[in-house]
């Protein structure tokens, strides 16, 4: 059985959920035109003081990161297809992923809203897919070429 590395995962999820959360609210301040806010809006108007939102915005993301590096275990479990992994894994993360984009970006209702949700699942989604699909064929290309030397080897 392989060896799946949870913890350099966790850790791993935990900086770039970090990183990429506090990236988001820099380019929603930016967008926003005032360039002074520290967390999100949302959690900022939700807590009522900015330390609280931005302690809180950072659990959540670095919650996120771990999400999506942990679940990636999932493409490395052999026995499964791959349209299943993907299946299960979009699953697994849409589950998590969508209460928080509720909380932290979208609190407003309406059909926009839903559709901003969607988006955003389906973009993360993609990135994650196609950055398994990368690793994967990287490994099927070692693989080979290792048979390959092994069969040279024998001539």
């Amino acid at each position: 059985m392989k060896k799946y590395h949870v913890l350099g995962r966790f850790w791993i999820g935990l900086g770039v959920g970090t990183t990429i959360g506090n990236l988001i609210t820099v380019l929603i301040s930016y967008a926003h035109g005032n360039g002074a806010v520290v967390a999100i809006p949302q959690l900022m108007a939700l807590f009522g003081n900015t330390a609280s939102a931005f302690a809180v915005q950072n659990l959540l993301c670095a919650c996120v990161g771990v999400l999506f590096a942990e679940a990636g275990i999932i493409f490395s479990v052999e026995r499964w297809n791959f349209p299943i992994k993907c299946l299960l894994h979009f699953a697994v993360t849409a589950v998590f992923y969508l209460p928080f984009l509720w909380l932290c970006y979208f609190q407003e209702g309406g059909l926009w809203t839903l559709l901003l949700i969607l988006a955003n699942i389906a973009f993360t989604y993609f990135v994650t897919w196609i950055t398994s699909y990368l690793m994967i064929r990287a490994e099927v290309r070692s693989i080979n070429q290792k048979i390959e030397e092994m069969r040279r080897n024998k001539q």
